[in-house]
């Protein structure tokens, strides 16, 4: 059935923190499905709805949980409110996901989109941070990427996004390293005034034919 408040669900994961080291290696022998959990409760408003129409509608200023979405496929596009915080796994293994946009101010935790298959847009707001590995991966339907002003997008926040084909960054952004490293489709980059973009950041983009960079950068 559609799930229409928060679960109760904020299970402890023993011994995740294994997977990553805190420099933000790769991981190796993971699947979402050793996390994947079920929904087993539904509990009182916590700053989010999700609609019948697959519509998960996060409230500003909401927190979402470690896992707390991990495996459901009822989501099929999420729309993420001014400062919010969506902490690492949030949306692991949402297989229907196809869109993503967030507001202003919003912090997005390291592989919080890991095996999200079917994403195609993400849309980014001013003033977000993006944590390393966020979309990387397996997020091999992905598009389109648009990045607003002053934000951050940290290691390899796209990492092997390999139908990833246009890129529009803002002004006042960091890219770090790595980002885009192996979107192999990738063909159009466009970077705003006053970026900084560090090493690697698009490398292994074997399909790029258009890069536009803006001022002071």
């Amino acid at each position: 059935g559609n799930l229409m408040k928060k679960t109760m669900f904020k299970r402890i994961f023993a011994g995740i923190a294994a997977v990553f080291t805190l420099g933000l290696c790769v991981p190796t022998g993971f699947t979402g499905t050793d996390l994947k959990p079920s929904f087993e409760a539904v509990a009182e408003d916590d700053g989010w709805t999700l609609g019948a129409d697959g519509l998960l509608t996060v409230s500003n200023g909401a927190v979402i949980e470690n896992y707390q979405f991990v495996g459901y496929n009822e989501i099929k596009e999420v729309t993420i409110g001014d400062n919010c915080t969506v902490n690492m796994y949030a949306f692991c293994d949402c297989t229907s996901l196809t869109s993503v946009t967030m507001g202003y101010g919003c912090t997005i935790g390291e592989v919080t989109f890991y095996n999200c298959t079917s994403l195609i847009n993400v849309i980014i707001g001013d003033n977000c941070t993006v944590g390393a590995y966020a979309f990387g991966f397996y997020c091999t339907s992905l598009t389109n990427v648009i990045i607003g002003d002053s934000c951050t997008v940290n290691t390899n926040a796209f990492f092997n996004c390999t139908s990833l084909e246009s890129v529009k960054i803002g002004n006042d952004c960091t890219i770090g390293e790595g980002t885009f490293w192996k979107c192999t489709s990738l063909t159009s980059v466009t970077i705003g005034n006053g970026c900084t973009v560090n090493t690697n950041a698009f490398f292994n983009c074997t399909s790029l034919e258009s890069v536009t960079i803006g001022d002071n950068c």
